[in-house]
Formats: C-alpha cells, sequence, structure tokens
C-alpha cells in the first residue's frame, strides 16, 4: 500500500480522495496551519497531495524540503480549478496534479500515472546475490561499480533485504548502525541513507522498493529474485519432497539448483556480525540435504556423483572431516587404494594444522581396519 498526506482543508474532497484511490493509504491531513515538516519527516510518505492554494511558504518549505534530500515523496498538486498552472519541478520531474472537482474518471487517470511512472514502472530482471558476497546482477551480468554513498548505507540495504516480508523497526536500525552517534543525528543518518539508496536503486533501474512505515522499513521486490530466499524455498520443497519419497531424479534435480545457488556461505566475504545466525542456519540447511542427497547416490550405485558431490562439500568446508571421510568410503568402493589413503593424510594434516589434533575414532578404526584388508 503506497502510504500518502494530504494538505489540504478541504473535508470532502479528502473523503472523496479516500473512497476513490484504494491503493493509497492516506495516513495524515494537514490544515495550513497544522502543517509541520517535522511530523511529516516521521510519516515518510511515498506520496504528498498538496493544495495549490495553501500559503506558499509551505510550497516552498516543502519543495526545499524534498530537494535537500531529506524526504523521498512524489510531490501531487491539487488545484481549485482549470486555471493555468505554472510548471513545477521536484527532482527535476514535472509535479503532477489534480483539478477539483474530482471525478473518479480523473482519479483513475492519475493512479494509472502514480503506477506507471512513479511506483511500479517496468522493470528488468534482477538478481540479488547473497552467497559469497553481495552482489546485483542484470541479465546474469554483475553491475560494477555501484557508487554507494557511504559503506553504512549499503550495510543498510542488505540488513533489509536479509529481512524481506519483514518491518524492520528505525529503533532496531539506529542501533545497529549508527549506535556511536547521538539519537537526532543517528535518525537523521538513517533517513537520508534511506533517501540516497532509493534514490540509487531508482538510477540503476532497479525493482526494489523500501516502504516507509510508521516505525520502520519494509523491502518489496518488483522482478527482483533474491538467491537466498530462493534457497529457502528449494529447501522446503526437497525436505518435503524426501519426505513424501518423491521420485529420486526430481530430488537431485532440485538440488543440482540448491547447490549452484549455494556459491559459498551467506555473506562469506562480509564482515558483518548481524549475519552470522543466517549464516550457520544456511550452512547446516545444505550440509543437511547434500548428505541426504549423497545417501541417494550411494543407494543407486552412482559412485561417481557421489564423490563429486563430496569433494563440493570438501571445497566449501575444508575443515569439517565428513568429506574426507566420506570420500575414503566410497574410493574404497572402487578400490582406488591411492586416494583413500590420500584422504586420510590430507584429513590428518588438516587436523594437526587447524586444531592440534587427530582424526575421531571411528575414522582411525575404519582406516585401519581398510589397511589390514589390504593386506590380508
Amino acid at each position: 500500500m503506497i502510504r500518502a498526506v494530504v494538505i489540504d482543508r478541504d473535508e470532502t474532497s479528502v473523503q472523496f480522495l479516500r473512497e476513490q484511490i484504494t491503493n493509497i493509504h492516506i495516513v495524515k491531513v494537514f490544515t495550513s496551519n497544522a502543517f509541520s515538516l517535522q511530523t511529516l519527516e516521521k510519516l515518510r510518505p511515498e506520496i504528498i497531495f498538496m493544495n495549490i492554494d495553501e500559503p506558499t511558504c509551505i510550497h516552498i518549505d516543502l519543495i526545499q524540503y524534498i530537494s535537500n534530500h531529506q524526504l523521498l515523496a512524489h510531490l501531487i498538486f491539487i488545484k481549485e480549478d482549470e486555471q493555468t498552472l505554472e510548471q513545477t519541478y521536484v527532482h527535476e520531474t514535472p509535479v503532477k496534479y489534480v483539478v477539483k472537482p474530482y471525478t473518479k474518471k480523473q482519479l483513475e487517470k492519475l493512479m494509472k500515472e502514480i503506477n506507471d511512472d512513479i511506483i511500479y514502472p517496468n522493470y528488468p530482471v534482477t538478481e540479488v546475490c547473497l552467497f559469497k558476497y553481495f552482489h546485483i546482477k542484470k541479465a546474469g551480468n554483475n553491475i560494477l561499480n555501484i557508487k554507494w554513498r557511504t559503506a553504512k548505507a549499503r550495510e543498510l540495504l542488505i540488513y533489509l533485504i536479509q529481512h524481506y516480508g519483514e518491518i524492520v523497526r528505525k529503533d532496531v536500525l539506529v542501533e545497529l548502525l549508527w549506535s556511536d552517534s547521538s539519537v537526532d543525528k543517528a535518525y537523521d543518518n538513517l533517513y537520508a541513507s534511506i533517501y540516497y539508496i532509493r534514490k540509487l536503486l531508482s538510477e540503476l533501474h532497479i525493482g526494489i522498493h523500501i516502504h516507509t512505515h510508521v516505525n520502520g522499513y519494509e523491502i518489496e521486490f518488483h522482478n527482483v529474485t533474491c538467491d537466498v530466499i530462493e534457497f529457502n524455498q528449494l529447501f522446503e520443497e526437497i525436505m518435503s519432497d524426501i519426505r513424501q519419497e518423491v521420485d529420486k531424479q526430481v530430488l537431485i534435480h532440485k538440488f543440482n539448483r540448491l547447490k549452484q545457488l549455494y556459491s559459498g556461505e551467506y555473506l562469506e566475504e562480509e564482515s558483518y556480525v548481524w549475519k552470522e545466525h543466517l549464516k550457520e542456519k544456511c550452512r547446516i540447511q545444505f550440509l543437511s540435504i547434500a548428505r541426504k542427497i549423497n545417501q541417494l547416490f550411494i543407494e543407486q550405485e552412482d559412485v561417481t556423483n557421489a564423490i563429486l558431490l563430496s569433494l563440493d562439500i570438501q571445497k566449501l568446508y575444508p575443515y569439517m572431516d565428513y568429506s574426507y571421510f566420506s570420500l575414503m568410503k566410497l574410493y574404497s568402493e572402487y578400490g582406488d587404494m591411492e586416494n583413500v589413503e590420500r584422504q586420510y593424510m590430507k584429513l590428518k594434516t588438516m587436523l594437526y594444522d587447524e586444531f592440534n589434533t587427530e582424526p575421531n575414532e571411528a575414522i582411525k578404526m575404519w582406516y585401519q581396519n581398510w589397511i589390514k584388508m589390504q593386506y590380508a
């Protein structure tokens, strides 16, 4: 729902707007005496309807306020009649207007213009990628040299995307990103960063919208996909398919897509402390599914794909003993003595170098029994 405020003392006209424009939520109506930029800043509307006959000082203050990059909102003037209105520009864009008395046809036309030109233009297919590192793709290619206003603005957008589908409270964002600033300064930084992110996304023609709520912000996608969101959906599908004993080839097909998405750990190359919970969650999800699919390969006697999957796991998680032990047993099935020994020695070296320890008893015992069998 698009958030709007109205600056007009005509209650009848305001009520008509409320009734006829169904996809706009009017959060506040100001008379000229009640108008306050400070209140407007707290509301953070996306559209402002303003009667052109309100005092000139209000027009000037409001346009300066928007132009000073403190607020991202689209201004629509209300005219009392068809007299010529001098063309006004905000952010180099002509201001739209409506004329009283309103008609349904006029408001329908206005809403079509808003939807087509302002709120939901036709965006190209865009991918937001959060595995390995944060990057954005169009037509399969990374968008290079994005000019972030500050590192905090970039972090803010990533955090909001991480909480897609949720309203993220402003006080949480302030504490997370500007805890070392005064409260007023922190909120100024937050509002300025939200403005510049919106402006940047608009310039890049990316369908990521940041909706303002009374206490926070919420991300909305238009023709945008996100690898982590798709990953979580696929994980749930695969787990459900496994419980329902769906055809194994269907499971493997979905897992191959999951593996393609999981190009590295969640925000692996980013230093944000707040990412750790989701990073661990994705790691556990991937490993749990990978082990189940690995077992499917083994049951189908598809040793080659089981080995390839174990090698992928080892590349992602070189400090986990699971892949080494799995590969030892799989190479043994092939009768590949050299690679069984190589995997065991790699495991021993890794554990000693990284943790100053040895393979666990189960692995050592398996290896010793395997050696005996080779020379029996």
